[in-house]
């Protein structure tokens, strides 16, 4: 056995689950991407819909996997071991490659299996005709070879984030960081922009996406697998590991190990020691939030975006169903931020959890105030659009109204669309909480992308059933739908957060003996 074979065994071995909970987690994966599928309209608009948003989501979740594994792998406590092996950087980061590679096909399997079951669902439903059976075979084969490859290219671009990483310049990180988020964010940015069923029939009839291309596209894809695996992988192995430290020395004898506290919380720390515990808790998470904000490029976005969303307010209101179908986007890209940022911030920060669970503070006041800082932070984001595009239309009033509707309408949807992206913040943050849970068992962590992916599908969700495709009269806002959710999803957020903090030394990555005597 190679040394190439040994790493990858070794890498893989961290997602290797019992033949029965594996087959456990297919079927409940089953269980969920049915229903979803069904319920999803983009799924159903072609036979080759199915496995079309199937390919989607396969690139949504093993980019996401792999920039995950290797943000987190800077906290791992087993980096410099990992590091002493007797091979090349290269051959470790093949390795880790590779291993992500097995995981992400293992994955797959459900995946395609349920977009080939929601096909025979939607015929028999009726939604599109059937596939003759060599057209079914060959859709089949086709979409096959575009998934095999995609997924390496998906798993190499997200470790590209360990080049972001590795970049000091926080200007250019920042330059960098969003085509990237929009990279890995494509397919969810598309599904929200086809809000409406023409939009979404023309793009999968398109003749660019018919079976024949799939293949062109699969060589294309091969192509640039191989091109990113000799080109790309070494210097990603040259510039993500050089920002690793040396391995420690021995400490010396009798003198205890030592931790920092980062600057910015050390700071909130002494502003905060005569305020109530939750509080300075809430301080010492936004002071990681707050930091950000003052880079350059941030605080150029800050004083452009309110003009920028006045003035589209101002000329859209001419256009009620274009006002409509803008108006969520700009509150919907600060609720994902909020969503990213919850999913990274426990893989990324294993050393200050350490530090932050020395806290006397109970698990769940700890937990809050992690959320409680990046509701706040979105929240104050949505407010500022809020107030720029009311003062917009407000405009139109004043400048000459282009508006061929009354100006209350436009308030209401407005009014409307902030306490509905407030709301699915709130649950979506909430239910996020139940990862640490989820934590607790190997045959439970599949259910964490999930769960993921869940919380994600919000946001298209909304834009398509609760933004009125097509109107005759100026239509106001139906609350019903927002208010049973907030009936249903409150509580159950709430649960996700009680039972997320009683785990919520999981994120360290201990094992089971060691989180227990944690939690005693």
């Amino acid at each position: 056995m190679t040394a190439l074979k040994t790493l990858v065994k070794l890498e893989y071995s961290r997602y290797r689950l019992k033949k029965v909970h594996e087959l456990l987690a297919g079927l409940a994966l089953l269980a969920v991407l049915l229903p979803a599928g069904l319920f999803f309209p983009l799924s159903g608009i072609t036979p080759q819909s199915p496995f079309l948003t199937a390919a989607m989501l396969l690139w949504i979740i093993a980019m996401g996997v792999s920039s995950i594994h290797m943000i987190s792998f800077y906290g791992q406590r087993h980096k410099d071991w990992f590091l002493t092996f007797p091979a090349p950087r290269l051959t470790l980061l093949q390795a880790k490659a590779l291993s992500l590679l097995k995981l992400s096909l293992r994955i797959a399997v459900p995946i395609f299996t349920a977009a080939a079951v929601l096909y025979g669902l939607s015929v028999l439903s009726g939604r599109y005709e059937p596939l003759s059976a060599f057209g079914f075979i060959y859709t089949l084969i086709a979409y096959s070879f575009l998934i095999l490859t995609l997924l390496p290219l998906a798993i190499m671009s997200g470790l590209l984030v360990s080049v972001l990483m590795a970049i000091r310049s926080q200007a250019l990180l920042l330059l960098l960081a969003f085509p990237y988020s929009l990279l890995w964010l494509a397919p969810i940015i598309t599904a929200i922009l086809l809000n409406d069923n023409a939009t979404a029939a023309a793009f999968y009839e398109s003749e660019y996406l018919s079976t024949q291309y799939m293949l062109i596209y699969s060589v294309i894809l091969l192509i640039l697998d191989l091109s990113a695996y000799y080109f790309l992988l070494p210097v990603i192995a040259n510039k993500s590991f050089s920002m690793l430290p040396q391995p420690e020395s021995k400490l010396a004898e009798g003198s205890p190990p030592s931790y920092t506290k980062p600057r910015g919380l050390a700071r909130s720390a002494r502003s905060t020691s005569s305020r109530s515990p939750l509080l300075s808790l809430y301080r010492l998470d936004a002071s990681l939030l707050r930091s950000m904000e003052r880079h350059r490029l941030v605080i150029g976005l800050k004083l452009t975006l309110p003009v920028l969303m006045a003035v589209a307010a101002y000329f859209l209101s001419g256009d009620l169903e274009a006002f409509l179908t803008f108006i969520g986007l700009p509150f919907a890209l600060p609720v994902l931020f909020g969503f990213l940022w919850m999913m990274i911030r426990s893989s990324s920060s294993h050393k200050q959890l350490a530090w932050w669970l020395l806290f006397p503070h109970s698990r769940l006041r700890l937990l809050l105030s992690g959320v409680a800082a990046v509701w706040v932070t979105v929240m104050r984001i949505l407010l500022v659009l809020f107030c720029s595009m009311l003062a917009g239309i407000a405009a139109t009033q004043v400048i000459g109204s282009p508006a061929p509707y009354h100006i209350s309408l436009y308030i209401s949807w407005l009014w409307y669309s902030l306490v509905v992206y407030t709301l699915a913040l709130t649950l979506g943050l909430g239910v996020l909480q139940s990862i640490y849970y989820l934590m607790r068992s190997k045959a439970l962590l599949p259910l964490i992308f999930v769960m993921t992916m869940a919380v994600m599908l919000i946001l298209p969700q909304i834009s398509k059933y609760l933004y009125p495709e097509e109107f005759t009269s100026a239509p106001y806002p139906l609350w019903s739908i927002p208010g049973l959710a907030a009936l249903i999803g409150l509580p159950l957020a709430m649960c996700c957060t009680v039972a997320g903090a009683k785990y919520f030394h999981l994120a360290l990555g201990t094992n089971k003996e060691q989180a227990a005597k944690k939690q005693a």
